[in-house]
């Protein structure tokens, strides 16, 4: 049987786009580490955003492990991936997806969707690997997606 550990990227700064991990975020992501030194890990993989991968790479350092990047753990939703778009704007249409699991954002995935995501990942993940334990650096939002689904 495979573990998995689901981890939220590190706190990031408060910026439109892609944004970096905040200094908070680098310490929490290096306690993190330390956590799971001794816990025999076998791969980290983790979503393509910068924080996702900061907070994977300082982890990875700690367990001397590469990581893999999968398009699957990515959030539902980011942020600035829409021009011009205003945080109040973000939030109000990421509150839709809350509120309305299928309701397809301008940008993004549903709610129901991002978990279906997630699913498909960890699925595949114990189908290749049979048991172990891995880390899956990701997002809030997906991982919450992914318990919805899960037990609705």
């Amino acid at each position: 049987m495979v573990t998995f550990y689901l981890i939220r990227h590190g706190q990031k700064e408060t910026v439109m786009g892609d944004p970096s991990l905040s200094q908070v975020g680098r310490k929490q992501a290096e306690y993190t580490g330390k956590f799971f030194k001794d816990k025999k890990i076998e791969r980290i993989y983790a979503s393509p955003f910068k924080r996702t991968a900061e907070t994977a790479s300082i982890i990875s350092k700690e367990l001397n492990l590469d990581i893999a990047f999968d398009e699957r753990l990515r959030e539902r939703m980011n942020w600035g991936s829409k021009e011009n778009e205003t945080l109040e704007d973000f939030i109000k249409e990421w509150q839709k997806t809350d509120l309305d699991r299928d309701y397809q954002p301008h940008h993004g995935f549903s709610s129901r969707e991002s978990g279906r995501r997630l699913e498909s990942f960890l699925d595949e993940i114990s189908k290749e690997l049979t048991e172990g334990i891995v880390l899956a650096v990701t997002h809030g939002g997906i991982i919450g997606d992914l318990l919805r689904n899960v037990f609705p």
